[in-house]
């Protein structure tokens, strides 16, 4: 019975071992290896809640012109500081050179260094909106230098300064009731927070569900709860491997074109002012510039400096009576070889013409080209007011231009805030003459946008046909593969456009105001030049103002760019700024073989 015992408890011992040998073996060698192969992701969750890290690239889509030069996100390089116990430890001499390089003194190194309890790129101000930016000669002294906690490091700033076209690709900022609204789905899965940054402006806003960052960039820091770097894992570089993403949005902006229409029109003024030039042959934008500037890392939604004026509808004065013609054209109103008189007023309404004396006997083509208010009255007394506005409708005028797309119940737009010109307010006597009389001329109500204007250009070139400004051509993947294009549109075309003989009789007679009427300054251009000048009375911040205008295309034997300037109460009095931007950017274009 004894030796039974004995016998029964060595086989349980025996048991017992083989148990605890088996789960060392696992231990050792099967959960060592399962751990050694694990995805970096399941370590770095294992040590989350002593990770701190700074980001580098957000991850997001970004911006190119049309020849692939980036209009977003310049590669820099910035100073990363991470808390780190070691970093004063006999480090004295590398800190002496470190704040010698950032040209600080030590204590305000100190002080800053003490204050941090998690990564951040250094400031030199800690209220400035963008890091300090490294020359590549300090990169190279300040990682010499080996020091704890320091790195010199790639970062991507989004917006480079200069920004250029940034009313256009507009900016990112945090909207946590727009994101509840667009994104819920992704809020609910953790793929978005309320902090999240999403477009607030221009393509940025128009594109945003396209672009949103798939994932960041960043460098990350482990230590352990007193801030000690752990060995083999203190800093890393986490970052995508996806080869499709952040994606590549393709625009028709020519970046070379842009940047100098937007140093010769902040040559002449800082006002609400705006430029567009499209491409004649398919009314692509190849710039739009807008001012006042506004810096898109502090922007403040109620003060408009980031509103786009080529997108805001404005009134157009003279450029207007493009419209009135080609409705006086249409409708057969007007003899061509018919006389009309001009002496300065109309007689009625108080209305006059900018010529206090008059025209005296005048053609309407030399009326047109003349800019005379009392002949385009005299015109518009004949006209009904519907048949202005259709003739406005077959142009363009009383739509959105911009490229646009239904999808299912909702409409995609590539331009953010577009606003949509008009001849008569909703409460105004159509049919009154003295109504009739100032919209002859572009003012009462008349309101149009400076792409809505420009592209009128490119109807008439295009006989008629209105076509929608595109500004994204296409859409590809990180790796440069196809993702989507955004082909060529129309508006209208066939019996919905204005005929043949109606654009071609413009388009004369837009030749004609710069050989001899109110465009005469741009006769010695470099190029022969057409288009039409305006002028109209605004009041502004409740005081009497002006917008000037001057659209028009070139080289007018062979068009292919269509240019509409805007300025409202530019600097210098008695000279039209407008005309003079139009004929300096016609001559840059002209000059450097565009």
């Amino acid at each position: 019975m004894d030796k039974r015992r004995i016998l029964i408890t060595l086989l349980c011992f025996t048991l017992i071992i083989g148990l605890l040998g088996s789960r060392l073996f696992w231990i050792q060698v099967v959960e060592t290896r399962s751990y050694s192969n694990m995805d970096i992701n399941l370590i770095e969750r294992s040590v989350n809640q002593r990770e701190s890290g700074v980001i580098l690239s957000s991850g997001r889509g970004h911006f190119y012109d049309r020849n692939g030069d980036s209009l977003t996100g310049r590669l820099v390089h910035v100073l990363a500081v991470f808390p780190n116990q070691s970093h004063f430890l006999g480090n004295e001499q590398k800190i002496k050179k470190l704040v010698s390089i950032l040209d600080i003194s030590e204590e305000e190194w100190i002080e800053f260094f003490n204050s941090i309890n998690e990564p951040v790129i250094w400031k030199v101000d800690s209220t400035a909106a963008i890091p300090y930016l490294l020359t590549s000669d300090e990169v190279a002294d300040i990682n010499e230098l080996h020091l704890p906690g320091i790195q010199a490091i790639q970062y991507e700033l989004r917006y480079p300064d200069p920004y250029i076209a940034s009313h256009l690709i507009g900016f990112v900022g945090e909207n946590p009731s727009r994101i509840k609204m667009l994104y819920p789905t992704k809020i609910d899965s953790g793929a978005m927070s309320l902090s999240t940054l999403i477009g607030a402006s221009g393509l940025e806003k128009t594109l945003d569900f396209l672009i949103q960052s798939v994932e960041d960039t960043s460098l990350s820091f482990f230590t352990d709860g007193k801030h000690r770097a752990i060995p083999g894992l203190d800093l890393r570089l986490i970052q995508s491997t996806n080869p499709f993403y952040p994606l590549k949005i393709k625009t028709t902006i020519d970046k070379n074109i842009q940047q100098n229409v937007e140093m010769i029109q902040a040559t002449y003024t800082n006002h609400n002012s705006a430029v567009v030039i499209l491409d004649t042959h398919n009314a692509d934008v190849l710039a739009m510039a807008s001012l006042p500037g506004y810096d898109p890392y502090r922007v403040t939604m109620t003060v408009n400096d980031w509103s786009n004026q080529a997108l805001k509808a404005h009134i157009p004065g003279s450029i207007f009576k493009i419209i009135v013609a080609a409705a006086a054209l249409e409708n057969d109103l007007v003899d061509l070889k018919e006389e009309f008189e001009c002496n300065g007023h109309l007689g009625k309404y108080g209305f006059t013409c900018w010529r206090k004396e008059g025209h005296g006997t005048i053609s309407f083509e030399e009326a047109f080209a003349q800019s005379c208010n009392i002949t385009f009255a005299k015109v518009m007394e004949r006209m009904s007011s519907d048949m202005l506005e259709q003739t406005f409708k077959k142009l363009g005028g009383s739509q959105k231009n911009g490229w646009f797309q239904s999808q299912g119940d909702s409409v995609f737009y590539q331009f953010d805030h577009e606003e949509v010109g008009q001849i008569f307010s909703a409460n105004t006597d159509r049919d009154d003459e003295g109504v009739k009389a100032q919209t002859s001329i572009g003012q009462r109500d008349v309101m149009m946008t400076p792409l809505q204007a420009v592209n009128l250009v490119v109807t008439l070139i295009n006989q008629g046909e209105v076509k929608q400004p595109r500004v994204v051509k296409e859409i590809r993947y990180q790796n440069d593969s196809f993702k989507q294009a955004f082909d060529d549109k129309t508006l209208s075309t066939g019996e919905n456009s204005i005929s043949l003989r109606t654009s071609n009789h413009l388009l004369h007679w837009m030749e004609e105001v710069v050989q001899d009427g109110t465009g005469k300054s741009l006769k010695s251009h470099p190029w022969e030049l057409a288009g039409k000048s305006g002028t109209a009375e605004v009041i502004v911040d409740g005081k009497k103002g002006e917008n000037q205008w001057f659209i028009g295309y070139g080289p007018s034997k062979d068009p292919r760019y269509a240019i509409a300037v805007f300025v409202q109460n530019p600097y210098e009095g008695g000279q039209h700024i407008a005309t003079k931007i139009f004929g300096e950017i016609m001559g840059w274009l002209a000059e450097n073989g565009y």
